[in-house]
């Protein structure tokens, strides 16, 4: 995996959590999109850190 590629998701999984934390929730939904921001947070660290590796 290449700097780049590393970039790329990482912005990919930034729009994508702004796009869920800007929206306005429905209860019904609440588990699974907290759920979603939390795998989202799990990805962007791992990346984060395949970044240092890098």
């Amino acid at each position: 995996m290449t700097q780049s590629d590393l970039s790329y998701m990482m912005s990919m999984l930034s729009d994508k959590k702004k796009l869920i934390t800007n929206k306005e929730f429905d209860c019904t939904t609440w588990d699974k999109e907290a759920e979603e921001l939390c795998q989202i947070d799990e990805c962007l660290k791992f990346l984060d850190r395949q970044q240092e590796d890098i």
